[in-house]
């Protein structure tokens, strides 16, 4: 395993990222990538979410950097919980083919000295120029945004044509593998501005049309690759977690990419980590304290690891990013690639066939003990999100059952009538 280097959105590829299929021709996205330069460029919001808000260059969408700001200063622990996240999780990316996912590069946290700490009124917006950041900020790496060729594809699919003007300009697609969304969306909420998604027929669609994008199979596999990532290497539940495709750029070349953004979701407004929403369900990175007498932390600290892993199950079923068994070959390429995933970090610890040490852990006395019961807590993972997964299969089958019989109900009732 490799970590990705911090020039990985502008390095050349190395030979099994030439299997890359380009977003659009090289001619057409360097039209695109010089267009944007020569527009008069400010720093607008370009996202905003339950304790923070999101500038960038609206008119450099495939590059340069975003600033995340806190709405409320006291807020800066959030801040520093996403950082330390993105950080820890691009131990564990490994690239290959642009449907494994990447997450944003974490550059700096940014402050306001003490003597200039905002008050009531104060514009959170950054003074990039002169390095003035008002609120506590994060700078991030930029995801590059899907090329202008998609956009008119998806509305001409997916878009009633009552609804087309009030389309936001589709940036990124998240990626909602495990629910089943309208074939065409008929109205915007006002002020819409969250990135549009794309369920299994809606992608498999765009698919049909639009030659290159990653195969929803790989897809699939990438999200259990990412999540088992997620609960093992960094160990945290991945609640709420965004999947999306966007974009990568290779010497002025757009290339598909799958990323995972959004490590801070949140639930509460005191600032104290209780409130996490995505937050530890191990120790600090666990594969390196595998010495340890306990490895669950947080609010699974009284759990052992199998207990806690279907507890993870839970949060999982809940989400639609990831494929279930309505569509049996995504839902098994997923599971698969989540216990190889758990495989390929056991390989890290031992040292085996994973290489050179990943993990630099001062003590392996521990690994003995904990190596099977991360094994068994994995597969516990998969065996509850089956049977939660069924479940849930079961009452959707049991509605749609009774919205029908309702139907035909009322079809005979009307026809009683005349």
């Amino acid at each position: 395993m490799s970590t990705v280097p911090s020039s990985s959105l502008t390095e050349e590829p190395n030979q099994s990222e030439k299997s890359y299929s380009p977003a659009l021709n090289p001619e057409d996205s360097e039209e695109e990538l010089n267009a944007s330069e020569q527009l008069n460029d400010s720093l607008e919001v370009i996202g905003e979410g339950s304790f923070s808000r999101v500038y960038g260059h609206t008119h450099s969408p495939w590059g340069g950097q975003v600033y995340k700001v806190c709405k409320n200063p006291d807020d800066v622990r959030r801040l520093l919980h996403e950082s330390k996240l993105y950080d820890e999780l691009r131990m564990f990316i490994i690239d290959r083919n642009g449907a494994d996912f990447l997450c944003p590069f974490f550059r700096v946290l940014l402050k306001p000295p003490i003597d200039q700490q905002p008050h009531e009124g104060t514009d959170p917006k950054p003074d990039v120029d002169n390095h003035i950041f008002p609120y506590p900020t994060i700078q991030l790496d930029r995801i590059p945004a899907l090329t202008f060729a998609l956009e008119p594809l998806y509305k001409r699919l997916f878009v009633s044509e009552g609804a087309q003007s009030r389309v936001p300009r589709i940036h990124l697609l998240r990626l909602c593998l495990g629910c089943d969304l309208p074939m065409q969306i008929t109205d915007f909420p006002q002020g819409f501005t969250s990135d549009l998604s794309v369920d299994y027929s809606r992608y498999t669609k765009l698919e049909e049309i639009f030659v290159g994008l990653p195969p929803i199979g790989h897809i699939a596999h990438g999200m259990g690759t990412l999540l088992a990532s997620m609960h093992w290497g960094v160990g945290i539940d991945a609640l709420n977690v965004k999947l999306v495709l966007g974009s990568r750029i290779i010497q002025n070349q757009f290339f598909w990419q799958c990323w995972v953004l959004n490590l801070d979701q949140v639930n509460g407004s005191d600032g104290g980590t209780a409130d996490l929403q995505c937050e530890r369900w191990l120790v600090y990175r666990p594969l390196e304290y595998l010495r340890f007498d306990k490895l669950t932390d947080g609010a699974y600290r009284d759990e052992d690891l199998v207990s806690g892993a279907m507890r993870l199950a839970h949060v999982i079923s809940g989400q639609d990013y990831y494929p279930n068994p309505h569509y049996p070959e995504l839902y098994e390429q997923f599971k698969t690639a989540y216990m190889a995933q758990v495989g390929v970090l056991i390989n890290g610890v031992n040292n085996t066939s994973a290489g050179p040490d990943l993990f630099l852990s001062e003590n392996r006395a521990g690994a003995t003990k904990w190596v099977p019961k991360i094994y068994e807590a994995a597969g516990a993972f998969i065996k509850e999100l089956d049977s939660l997964n069924t479940e849930k299969r079961r009452r959707r089958d049991e509605r749609a059952q009774e919205e029908r019989a309702a139907r035909v109900g009322e079809q005979w009732r009307r026809a009683g009538q005349e």
